[in-house]
């Protein structure tokens, strides 16, 4: 999410969906520290979802 709207979707494969979401979580928290780094403001955050699994 990007200031509180969804802006893209990253597929993290997991054994379960809480260290999915830990993950995410600290991505974002790495996103929002580089953001402030050059002068923007931290506004990504995670949202833990379940996408089925895509065969193609």
């Amino acid at each position: 999410m990007y200031a509180g709207r969804a802006a893209f979707s990253i597929v993290l494969n997991a054994p379960s969906p809480e260290p999915a979401l830990l993950t995410a979580r600290q991505m974002a928290d790495r996103f929002n520290q580089q953001a402030a780094t050059f002068g923007h403001q931290p506004r990504i955050t995670a949202r833990a979802g379940f996408c089925p699994p895509s065969f193609g």
